[in-house]
């Protein structure tokens, strides 16, 4: 056998190896958790972290800065559940989505923006650029930019489409499926519609 292709041989070998253990094995952790499994990434996230909170996981400048003793919290963007003090169960995606949130509890924004102004509501879910803006209410649910944006204290509001129940302020019980469906400044409870610009 030549010494070429005794190299050759070698070479394959030790590529082999190399991708074996890469496949098999983790990389280093370039980020720590700490004690009560919370792990900051980026310029000042989980900043004032006290005793207490456990769970959290920031990814992003300034996410989850101002969380003290808040739990199970997941920002990644910046400014990502920025106010959020003591509000546990939140997911945040987004540049400033839950941005003001303090105490609301098992929110979920993904969007930039989304539910930026939440400060104690609940269970609320918005999916889109600045989808449940000024929120304050609970148990809403918006898919779509700008669905359910002015929503101030309205509570089981269900809106799914672009400006769908934008003009909602603190009407309950609403339902709009469809482009600007609903989108009309109102107060009112119990409407449903379905299609573009419907009612």
């Amino acid at each position: 056998m030549s010494q070429c292709i005794k190299f050759s041989l070698l070479a394959v070998s030790v590529l082999a190896t190399l991708a074996g253990a890469a496949y098999g094995a983790q990389p280093p952790d370039p980020i720590t958790s700490d004690a009560n499994h919370d792990t900051a990434m980026g310029t000042d996230a989980l900043l004032n972290l006290v005793t207490g909170g456990t769970n959290n996981t920031a990814a992003g400048y300034y996410a989850l800065a101002s969380n003290s003793t808040g739990s199970n919290n997941t920002a990644a963007g910046a400014f990502a559940l920025f106010s959020n003090q003591t509000g546990i169960g939140n997911t945040a995606f987004g540049s400033g989505a839950l941005y003001i949130n303090m105490t609301g509890e098992l929110n979920t924004a993904v969007g930039q923006n989304a539910l930026a102004t939440n400060a104690s509501g609940n269970n609320n879910t918005a999916l889109g650029y600045y989808a449940l803006y000024l929120n304050t209410g609970s148990n809403n649910t918006a898919v779509g930019e700008g669905a359910l944006d002015t929503n101030s204290t309205g509570d089981f509001n269900t809106a799914a489409g672009v400006f769908a129940l934008t003009g909602n302020e603190t009407g309950n019980n609403n339902a709009a499926f469809g482009n600007q469906a609903l989108s009309f400044r109102q107060t009112g409870n119990d409407n449903t519609a379905f299609g573009d610009s419907a009612l």
